[in-house]
């Protein structure tokens, strides 16, 4: 007999508090006025479906409709199938609604809608967590149609952010996570099966199982028919008893818990090296090319999705849940006897998709690698000291549990390796060693770490090590100690050490070296110190050739910390010398940020226009004006001032500065982007970020409106609207009227965008509370003459409605006949522009006000609306054999990527997708993107150096998982890139027509340049390029290419006028017209071209359609 065939069901125990909790939400929700969840979360097998069932048999609500349906992991049957299932399947259900109910949504919410006006409804859903994104997304729709009706759901699903959860979380009212049973629970169920206090195992039965319901449901058969089998008054009771116990706990957690094959433990072994909680990510990474082994092991627990990070249990078998101890469990009893050739080790170390427990580091650590390859030990050393890094941070004492083994891997391996990568992973052991001292708050361990140092500091043989270590000291240390004499001493004793190893000069840790001792010194300049760290600085840049890498890195590092240095007037005029000499070397336009640096040190001085000056004086030649102006007004140059103590008033006065002196300069702009209307938007956009604008919100929020310009006079560019959409949101959300009121009086340029997600915000009471709704309410009822029509419909249209419909008033009829038609307006204008988000929120106004056929009618088009959208932002179809066996990547509008045989899917992940857009970027502006650039966009916030590198080994990693394992190349200190060939990107495919159209214009082609321009012109309207992507370099390849489609139509639409070609200008100007709509040069072209062909009212609509455009 197996362990599954002993499962027993439990009896209900216990859950009073719970169930109270239940009846007491129906009776809320179906007295209530709108849809509200209880989410029921906990472990497999905890009682989830026990809870409901007794809930269900207690309610005093004899009319109440109760509808339920179950997922289960294998099932091919969607969301909508499973419901209309459930309300075919329903006696009470059959009866009260005999139409037929297929399974699409509209005739589920009609039977849903008609059931709730006759009788309280409840709706159960089980095992939520089974369900993907798309089924969660099609769930939470659902439930955002029935919002305004009084319909309770009971979710049930396993302990986790799900992507259920995060889908139906605004309907979530109540969260109720179900743990195990207490001892008295326990000794209530033991007792249920005549297992009573006399036999003295309640207590130790309760601790053996944890209290799990799924661990007693298979222990209490095995230890009745055990308690049967001994005769009264056996001596040995005691003692069998807790090894029987025992080895069911065990049995039980190995076979019933899991339920896994051989096969499957197989898989499980190497999943036990990753962690506590296994992650989707670092499966996939461990088990390349798995996909049935990994949706199988994904479905039975094993591996859990969206799981990064657990506290671990180091080991031990204190779990307080199932799960947790099964895991556990799989460490201490696999990872024993580990078959480390059965490891695919490169790739375990290669990721990076979970934490790795303390019992898997130990064993890794314990292993005998005698026989691997000088690199691969070098490779493992270097896993485990960034593990020892992570654990050192979470707990010292097991970090110096553990760091003998990590030591005692260094000794047995180190002579394998070569010199220079000896020499680096000396350093870490002896880093380790200093910080280990660190762990604990006392003079006597402060005083031994000294003596430590001093020691390595003078041994000849560890001379090359101390160079590199003594300069970051300071660091390991100023945070809980103060700074002493011998430490310093130490220091400078340390760096005299560099000028006899000239090759450790040349090193990227000592340039770090440098820094640290520069900023660590800040609270405490010492003048010896100072001048060291400017020597060295001039040293390191006359002796490195400006070819090394390492000569880009420094600069980068220069640029981005120059100020930071020191504090005081008195390295005022160091920091000026060396930003001289800094400055002389520079040849490169990356290297803006040190520009900046020393911009802002003259505005601290006082000379704005001196600093301006120079920074034009040594970028000529190097830097494009026009770069120069997009770049002035960066958020993180802002978010510096203010971390030197920059006042509000300080920075307005330095951007008037700037300001003046961009103005009276001898550069011209040579394009629209950069007209002091730009700049002064850009700058209101980056005070409001929410990074910068936290620090002085009132004032910030004051400076934005007061540098924004008064009109919009300028073209509907990037900077306008987003800064224009920046403080309308802020005043909202501030519920600043006065501010709102003003901001309405101006034609700013508004987006699409951000009338949209302002609409839906108001409409989904997402912002703003009764009482705001109210006051805006009647700000917005008589809206100004200038604004369109479609503002007073978005917004003032949803506010009343929404005011009237809190309020004891009613509605006056004008307003009603205004509402009426603003949304059916409404509805049309999100139609055509393809909103189908804002359709939504509209659609639930309109029930109130329009026929239910025409309500039906209109989520039909939101529907189709929907499917629209997801087919415009697929990639295109590949045109050519060759083409059908490659991966597409999209990066127009929502970036996708496509797979051969398989349908698209989106990239996610910011650093994922910045990643992604500097490898295309690189391409497109034929500028090769450093390594270590690379790695800085990989981190968080660009500043965590220390694991750069791992963090841009993960996205590498996520990248070839997505994009495929042949689609990057890599190679040793070199960024990656794309390899075309088993690749395509559009945007890539649209540059190369755009080439081969500049080639044939030089030959006189016309017929192939208008092919080849037609070809890029199709591929470029399905989005915008790198859509959310607008840091400097993305921006740049935007605007160039952009410029590129521009110039070419006009030369091509040209040159076919002169050719008499009306006809074919007139197509290739609308196609441009449509990408490039607020260009002027192209839509007089446009204009012009119908004027040509006799087609006067098309030109007349489009000049109409164009001064609506300048007028908003």
């Amino acid at each position: 007999m197996t362990l599954q065939e002993n499962f027993i069901g439990l009896p209900f125990i216990g859950r009073e508090e719970e169930l109270v909790q239940i009846h007491r939400f129906f009776h809320e929700v179906v007295h209530g006025d709108e849809v509200a969840v209880m989410w029921i979360s906990g472990e497999a097998g905890i009682g989830k479906s026990r809870l409901l069932e007794q809930a269900l048999l207690q309610f005093n609500e004899p009319d109440a409709i109760i509808i339920s349906t179950r997922f289960y992991p294998d099932s091919v049957t969607s969301v909508t199938g499973m419901l209309s299932s459930a309300l075919v399947n329903n006696y009470t259900v059959r009866k009260l609604y005999p139409r037929e109910i297929s399974a699409t949504s509209e005739s589920i919410l009609s039977a849903l809608r008609h059931l709730l006006q006759i009788r309280p409804t409840l709706l159960l859903l089980e095992d939520l967590h089974l369900l993907d994104e798309s089924e969660a997304f099609d769930l939470k729709n659902l439930i955002a149609s029935l919002r305004s009706t009084p319909l309770c759901l009971f979710a049930s699903s396993r302990t986790g952010r799900n992507s259920a959860y995060i889908n139906i979380l605004p309907y979530i009212k109540r969260t109720l996570d179900l743990g195990p049973f207490n001892p008295e629970e326990t000794h209530t169920l033991l007792r249920h099966y005549g297992i009573s206090n006399g036999h003295d195992i309640t207590t130790q039965v309760h601790e053996s199982t944890y209290g799990s319901p799924l661990i007693l449901s298979s222990v209490i058969p095995e230890l009745m028919h055990y308690l049967l089998s001994i005769r009264q008054g056996n001596k040995n009771f005691q003692k069998n008893l807790q090894s029987k116990v025992n080895s069911m706990i065990t049995a039980v957690s190995a076979e019933l818990l899991w339920h896994l094959t051989p096969d499957e433990i197989r898989w499980t072994r190497r999943l036990a090296l990753l962690g506590e909680i296994f992650s989707v990510e670092a499966a996939e990474a461990l088990l390349p090319n798995s996909t049935d082994i990994l949706t199988l092991l994904k479905a039975k627990g094993v591996i859990v999705d969206g799981v990064h990070f657990i506290e671990p249990l180091w080991g031990t078998t204190t779990a307080d849940t199932p799960l947790r101890f099964c895991h556990t469990f799989v460490h201490q009893q696999l990872l024993q006897n580990i078959d480390f050739a059965d490891i695919p080790v490169l790739s375990l170390i290669e990721s990076e998709g979970a934490f790795y427990s303390i019992t898997a580091m130990k064993a890794i650590a314990k292993a005998d690698w005698s026989e691997a390859s000088p690199a691969l030990t070098s490779k493992v050393f270097q896993w485990l000291h960034s593990k020892v890094l992570i654990v050192s941070n979470l707990s010292p004492i097991l970090a110096m549990s553990f760091n003998p083994l990590f030591y005692a891997f260094h000794d047995r391996y180190a002579e394998q390796w070569q010199s220079e990568e000896k020499l680096r992973n000396n350093v870490k052991v002896l880093d380790m060693k200093v910080c280990h001292y660190d762990v604990v708050e006392d003079s006597e361990n402060y005083s031994i770490a000294i003596e430590e140092l001093r020691r390595i500091t003078r041994n000849p043989r560890n001379a090359t090590e101390a160079a590199l270590r003594a300069g970051a000291l300071g660091a390991t240390f100023n945070s809980r100690y103060p700074w002493k004499p011998q430490l310093l001493e130490i220091i400078a004793e340390g760096t005299r050490l560099v000028e006899h190893f000239p090759e450790i000069r040349a090193t990227e840790e000592f340039t770090h070296v440098v820094f640290t001792v520069a900023t660590t010194l800040r609270s405490q300049p010492d003048p010896s110190i100072s001048c060291w760290v400017e020597q060295e600085f001039t040293y390191l840049l006359e002796e490195i050739p400006e070819t090394d890498p390492l000569y880009l890195h420094l600069l980068t590092l220069v640029g981005s910390r120059l100020l930071l240095l020191f504090d005081t007037p008195e390295a005022l005029s160091a920091k000026q010398n060396l930003a001289k000499r800094i400055a002389g070397s520079v040849s490169r336009e990356r290297y803006w940020d040190f520009f900046w640096s020393y911009l802002v040190m003259h505005i601290m001085s006082g000379d704005v226009a001196k600093g301006w000056e120079m920074v034009q004086h040594h970028l000529q030649g190097h830097m494009n004006p026009d770069t120069m102006r997009r770049n002035i007004l960066y958020r993180h140059q802002i978010e510096m001032m203010i971390y030197l103590g920059l006042t509000p008033a300080d920075i307005h006065a330095a951007i008037t500065d700037i300001l003046h002196a961009v103005n009276t300069s001898n550069e011209v702009p040579s394009s629209v982007y950069n007209t002091e209307e730009t700049l002064r938007n850009s700058l209101v956009t980056t005070l409001l970020d929410k990074r910068v604008i936290t620090s002085y919100p009132e004032e910030f929020l004051s400076l934005a409106q007061e540098i924004a310009p008064d009109k919009g006079t300028f073209n509907n560019n990037d900077y306008a609207t987003t800064s224009t959409d920046s403080l309308l949101a802020l005043c909202i959300v501030h519920h600043d009227l006065d501010r709102l009121a003003e901001l309405l009086n101006h034609p700013f340029p508004i987006s699409l965008h951000s009338l949209e997600s302002l609409a839906t915000s108001v409409v989904t009471r997402e912002a703003l509370s009764p009482t705001q709704i109210s006051e805006l309410t009647h700000l917005l009822r008589t809206p100004p003459v200038h604004l369109h029509q479609l503002w007073f419909t978005q917004l003032a249209i949803p506010l009343i409605e929404m005011y009237y419909s809190n309020s004891q008033e009613k509605m006056p009829k004008p307003l009603v006949d205004a509402s009426r038609e603003g949304v059916v307006v409404a509805l049309k204008w999100a139609k055509e522009q393809r909103l189908a988000g804002l359709m939504g929120p509209l659609i639930a106004i309109a029930e109130k006000r329009l026929s239910k056929k025409q309500v039906e009618e209109w989520r039909r088009e939101e529907e189709q609306q929907r499917k629209e959208n997801l087919l415009a932002y697929s990639p295109r179809k590949a045109t050519t054999e060759r083409e059908q066996n490659k991966t597409i990547l999209s990066m127009l509008g929502s970036i996708t990527v496509t797979i051969p045989n398989e349908l698209p899917q989106k990239v996610t992940g910011a650093r994922v997708k910045q990643t992604l857009g500097m490898i295309v970027a690189s391409e497109i502006l034929s500028k090769q993107f450093s390594l270590e650039e690379f790695r800085l966009v990989a981190t968080e916030d660009g500043t965590d150096y220390e694991n750069a590198g791992n963090y841009f080994r993960i996205i590498v990693s996520r990248l070839r998982k997505l994009l495929g394992k042949e689609s990057l190349i890599t190679r040793r200190a070199a960024p990656p890139r794309l390899n075309r060939d088993v690749i395509q990107v559009d945007i890539l495919d649209a540059i190369e027509h755009l080439e081969n159209c500049a080639r044939a214009m030089k030959v006189f082609n016309i017929r192939k340049a208008k092919q080849e321009l037609g070809f890029a012109l199709g591929i470029v309207m399905k989005g915008t390029a790198f859509p959310t992507l607008y840091g400097d370099f993305f921006e740049s390849a935007r605007l160039d290419f952009e410029g590129q489609i521009k110039r070419l139509t006009l030369q091509v639409a040209h040159t076919l006028t002169n050719s008499s070609d009306h006809e074919g200008a007139v197509d290739i100007l609308r196609q441009a017209f449509n990408y490039v709509r607020y260009d002027e040069e192209v839509f007089e072209a446009f204009v012009v071209s119908l004027e040509r062909v006799d087609r006067h009212t098309e030109a007349f609509a489009i000049k109409r359609h164009w001064e609506r455009m300048i007028e908003l």
